[in-house]
């Protein structure tokens, strides 16, 4: 009896993670975005750095601080330091097409 028990409740779990997983609808493309700071005297910023990628049709997705949406450097990492190279990855909607632009900003509040 003990083990028709374990054997439903692995059911319950495997068919609550799947109605779980299908809930969102939405379909989500995984970005990577690999910015390199400038080996030059000055370069570097603790300020916050935001992306906006478009397609052709102008149909864009913000992402208002890269460190925080993805940043994958670890939590003590330093960003954007002078000669660095540093890596983002996060989630976000699919364009419906391939991506033409892309516009990084400072806040500028490290100035």
């Amino acid at each position: 009896m003990a083990g028709r028990d374990v054997l439903l409740l692995s059911l319950l779990v495997i068919t609550i993670s799947v109605d779980v997983a299908f809930a969102d609808r939405e379909p989500h493309c995984v970005y990577t975005f690999y910015i390199e700071t400038g080996p030059v005297d000055g370069a570097g910023t603790d300020s916050i750095i935001s992306v906006k990628i478009s397609d052709k049709s102008g149909q864009g997705i913000d992402i208002q601080d890269i460190v925080t949406w993805g940043g994958l450097m670890g939590p003590s990492y330093d960003y954007f330091e002078k000669g660095s190279l540093d890596i983002f990855s996060g989630k976000a909607q699919c364009l419906p097409s391939p991506i033409c632009s892309l516009s990084l900003t400072s806040d500028g509040s490290s100035v």
